[in-house]
């Protein structure tokens, strides 16, 4: 079976990118997917996206993954948000994040892990009968995986 990627999950992959980037990351690593699950799933996400250019479709495609990643999580957005910021600020130590240039980061390389991370998510999706990778199934394989935790 052949999957798609959600839109969804292109927004997840270029947000974990600007996380590594302003972390001063050299590679995109599981973390960085952990902090734009976070991202994600804050409820206004979606509305932002609609200012930034985005279509209805993706819009409507995003508030339900919104809403997806933060009943898996057991959270709000505000419980979302607080832990993203902790994460973030525990990686930077102490340091200012980078600036993001005016044309955007350079796109950086997903490590290792990272990669194997889509693998068991694609597995997992494949194996509840999708067809589509989604920011959930992403979300799902870190804590599988145990590269995350809610403490």
């Amino acid at each position: 079976m052949s999957l798609s990627v959600s839109n969804s999950v292109v927004r997840l992959l270029l947000l974990a990118n600007v996380e590594a980037w302003r972390c001063r990351a050299s590679n995109i690593e599981p973390v960085h997917f952990w902090i734009a699950c976070l991202k994600m799933a804050d409820t206004s996400f979606a509305g932002k996206l609609l200012d930034a250019g985005g279509t209805p479709e993706d819009c409507k495609e995003q508030a339900e993954q919104s809403n997806r990643l933060l009943a898996f999580l057991e959270m709000d957005s505000d419980m979302a948000a607080e832990r993203r910021r902790t994460i973030r600020g525990k990686l930077l130590r102490g340091q200012p994040p980078r600036e993001i240039p005016e044309n955007g980061p350079e796109y950086l390389h997903r490590s290792e892990s990272s990669r194997r991370l889509f693998e068991i998510a694609m597995r997992k999706a494949e194996a509840r009968g999708s067809t589509t990778l989604l920011p959930s199934d992403i979300a799902e394989s870190l804590f599988d995986m145990k590269l995350v935790s809610l403490e």
